[in-house]
């Protein structure tokens, strides 16, 4: 079973917060991401392995400042932030950010179309399409494992 530590260690999120984000990027989240968010607000998954890579971390929607010399590294960087960097760069993309990998990667969720609540791990500088690695973020969590193990431990 994965647990979360360091979830809302900027604070539980703000429905008013995250209303506004959904109004901007145009819809509501995927019900198993929005749901992680409202109990945790980000955080470091326990076990983190999963088929392609490790979770770093998950992003939290926060207003605290952040820049590249903010300790805890992508720990802090605001969910917000994330998203807007992403749109601003991958404006045809069907999904959002909300992790990184310990490679450098984003751990996305999709917004809209046919693969909507699906995760990935994608690296921003490819074109290639990233597989699906699970159908919601609650199947992605649940099959999170220990390096040469299995998810739900």
């Amino acid at each position: 079973m994965t647990r979360i530590e360091q979830g809302n260690r900027y604070g539980r999120v703000d429905p008013a917060a995250l209303g506004h984000l959904e109004a901007w990027i145009g819809g509501p989240l995927p019900d198993s991401y929005r749901a992680f968010l409202l109990e945790h607000n980000g955080g470091v998954p326990v076990p983190a392995v999963f088929d392609g890579g490790i979770v770093e971390c998950f992003l939290a929607l926060h207003d605290q400042v952040w820049d590249e010399d903010s300790p805890g590294g992508a720990h802090g960087f605001p969910l917000q932030s994330a998203v807007l960097e992403w749109r601003d760069s991958l404006p045809e993309r069907d999904d959002v950010p909300v992790g990184r990998s310990t490679d450098g990667r984003w751990i996305t969720v999709a917004i809209e179309g046919d693969r909507r609540g699906t995760v990935r791990c994608v690296d921003p500088e490819s074109d290639d399409e990233a597989p699906v690695c699970a159908v919601d973020f609650d199947t992605f969590l649940s099959g999170l494992g220990d390096a040469g193990g299995d998810g739900d431990q």
